[in-house]
């Protein structure tokens, strides 16, 4: 093979004949570039003219190094211009082949989701149910190019129309919103190609108004316990706990014996809402029913335990319902706000350290409140605060007496 290289009319453009390969009527030709970078002299070879490469390429082609070499941006070398046009194109290829794998219906990317849930979120269980009785059936079938927010709209308003209460109807729009966010983090720019814009953003949400208004007086107390007492003891139990501690039902359904250190007098609250572990202090009252329910059990065991399972007690609400019912603290209420749920009993917790005179900062503590514009909701119930406030100003000095006669309404 012949390696002298003979010039074309193009500066910089050389090339070589194979000595046997044809390329039509000629002999096939391989084409080199030639020019300076960086105090060098540097050669480097396009290719053959039967691969599709001609001295007029190759020229384009040195021409773009010189002219990258003098702005200072782009590659300045073949080599590092093949390099970077490898890695486009490795991208057009990983960008096609995610295009192919991107579900095609509302319901493919809910499937997608619920399976990174179910392993990295505790509230999964309501994500599946709203997405089975609420969201599915409207946007189940729908191509996911096609979902806008129009039709975010008109799954909120069918919700709506169902009569779900406002929070519910913004937890399944926020639903939706985390469904579509969780398909653009795994998908990428694919998917941000094919859908657009998150089709929640911009969708008006109700106003939510759930703030619980009503808590137990001490004779609705006094009744709610005696009745406990006398139907379902293990109830009376854990309403006993939660008035005088503000747990929630899902810290009691956990809650182990190794979580109560009478000695210390605190209780270890296990995964609270925040996250994180947390503790309760706990009245000296409370400390001999504690004994007497962890007496004998094993660390791991749970002191609320179901009978039939062995495992979470899982029916605390139903049965709390029942007795509320029976001794009709419900009656005659329609508002949700002011009706009494097991919710009421960490209401009633919190409402009584606020009208028994403790600083709101200490009772956001006490009843662990992530913000304090949550403790800040019971502010009312303090006792007098502002005629306090207001009598605490420094009056005025004795030679200051106010004004009283010969006032005149100016005209």
């Amino acid at each position: 093979m012949s390696t002298a290289y003979k010039p074309t009319d193009y500066p910089g453009v050389r090339y070589r004949e194979h000595p046997t390969r044809r390329r039509g009527a000629r002999p096939d030709r391989y084409f080199v570039i030639r020019y300076a970078y960086a105090g060098k002299m540097h050669e480097e070879a396009l290719g053959w003219a039967s691969d599709g490469y001609n001295a007029e390429q190759a020229s384009q082609v040195r021409g773009q190094l010189r002219q990258n070499q003098k702005l200072g941006r782009g590659p300045c070398t073949l080599a590092k211009m093949r390099a970077e046009a490898d890695i486009a194109r490795r991208e057009a290829e990983e960008a096609s082949k995610a295009k192919d794998e991107l579900p095609a219906t509302f319901n493919a990317l809910a499937d997608a989701y619920m399976a990174w849930a179910k392993g990295n979120k505790k509230d999964h269980a309501s994500d599946e149910r709203r997405l089975r009785l609420h969201i599915r059936p409207v946007l189940g079938p729908l191509a996911l190019g096609k979902i806008r927010p129009a039709q975010i709209e008109a799954l909120k308003d069918g919700l709506v129309a169902k009569k779900l209460a406002p929070a519910s109807v913004v937890h399944c729009v926020v639903l939706v919103h985390m469904v579509f966010s969780h398909g653009r983090r795994i998908h990428g720019q694919a998917f941000a190609d094919l859908v657009g814009e998150n089709p929640t953003t911009g969708v008006k949400l109700p106003k939510v108004r759930n703030g619980r208004t009503r808590h137990l007086k001490k004779p609705e107390v006094e009744k709610l316990l005696a009745q406990a007492r006398r139907t379902d003891p293990l109830l009376h139990n854990i309403i006993m706990l939660c008035l005088y501690t503000g747990l929630r039902r899902g810290e009691v359904e956990r809650m182990q014996a190794m979580d109560v250190d009478t000695e210390a007098q605190v209780l270890h609250v296990r995964d609270a809402k925040s996250g994180d572990s947390d503790t309760v202090d706990l009245p000296d009252f409370l400390l001999p029913l504690l004994t007497r329910l962890t007496d004998g059990l094993d660390p791991g065991a749970l002191v609320f335990p179901s009978w039939r399972t062995g495992g979470e007690l899982k029916s605390i609400s139903v049965r709390f319902k029942r007795l509320v019912d029976s001794v009709k603290f419900n009656k005659g209420v329609t508002d949700k706000r002011h009706m009494v749920t097991f919710h009421t009993l960490r209401h009633t917790y919190i409402s009584r350290l606020v009208i028994q005179g403790v600083d709101l900062r200490t009772v956001q503590e006490m009843a662990r409140h992530r913000s304090f514009a949550m403790t800040l909701r019971y502010a009312h119930l303090a006792p007098g605060g502002k005629r306090r406030a207001a009598n605490r100003q420094e009056q005025p000095g004795s030679n200051v007496v106010p004004l009283l006669a010969g006032i005149r309404r100016r005209s």
